[in-house]
């Protein structure tokens, strides 16, 4: 892995992000994490990818030490950034296709499948991990917590929140530490904006062509029902797999499977020449 390089988007925003694997033809993987997370979310997959696996894991606006701009935390603001972040990659790269896989996790999956209503041409395909269908209206039981939250942030006040997502026991120390960092690192006014934005948002209209899409979901999710990923499946004429033993957070309670399934999904979908094991 590289560690962490930064860019500046067309916005003007900057995008710090990690990078890994070769750089080559096919097009790379964009991890997307979700509200409150940042790019070391991913650690535990990023660790189980071959080389041969090219992944961009930018930090979204205002989360994981990007810049936070006082306004702007709707899901199509995060969707734009995406496009402007793959624009700056190919400017700066130009062998790295203007095309991705986008896999979002959780919240994130709103904004994968944003980008792929307004711009289909940036999309090679969608993997949703623990995604909802939509969010308008949520409101959970960590909302007071929420609307309490004050800089500097400490982890007392995050508790209600992070606790309604636990990390399991198998989860490393060190990731578990940089993403509550992390966490508190996140002005709370983006905590705020962000999560207003998210439930504020009708679900994305599914692109005409949509990509080829695979949905992964926790069969102990919590938060999330099940009829969410059999909604995606269908509005996206994708693939569904159910992740036996995982909740919400799939990726961090099962991130073997998720790494095969991800696998499996990109030699179904990219040059049948590419080897990824």
């Amino acid at each position: 892995m590289t560690g962490q390089l930064v860019v500046r988007l067309g916005n003007g925003l900057r995008i710090p992000y990690l990078e890994q694997g070769d750089r080559g033809r096919a097009p790379p993987v964009l991890l997307l994490h979700a509200w409150g997370d940042s790019p070391e979310f991913w650690r535990p997959l990023l660790d189980r990818l071959p080389p041969a696996v090219h992944v961009l894991v930018p930090a979204g606006r205002g989360h994981g030490g990007a810049d936070a701009p006082a306004h702007g935390y709707t899901v199509a603001d995060f969707a734009e950034d995406v496009v402007l972040f793959l624009d700056a990659i190919e400017a700066v790269d130009p062998v790295v296709p203007a095309r991705a896989v986008l896999v979002g996790h959780s919240s994130a999956g709103l904004v994968a499948r944003a980008v792929a209503a307004t711009h289909p041409e940036r999309v090679a395909g969608l993997v949703l991990i623990g995604s909802p269908y939509s969010l308008h209206g949520r409101r959970p039981a960590f909302l007071d917590a929420l609307e309490q939250l004050q800089d500097p942030i400490s982890p007392d006040a995050l508790a209600p929140i992070l606790d309604e997502f636990p990390a399991p026991p198998s989860l490393p120390a060190a990731v578990r530490d940089a993403v509550a960092r992390d966490a508190r690192a996140t002005p709370a006014r983006v905590w705020k904006q962000t999560f207003a934005g998210l439930t504020s948002a009708p679900p994305p209209a599914p692109p005409r062509h949509p990509p080829p899409t695979l949905v992964l979901h926790g069969a102990d999710d919590a938060f999330l029902d099940p009829s969410d990923a059999e909604a995606l499946r269908r509005d996206l004429s994708g693939e569904l797999v159910i992740v036996d033993g995982a909740g919400h957070i799939v990726l961090w309670d099962d991130p073997s499977r998720v790494a095969h399934e991800l696998l499996r999904f990109l030699s179904r979908i990219r040059p049948a020449t590419t080897n990824y094991h």
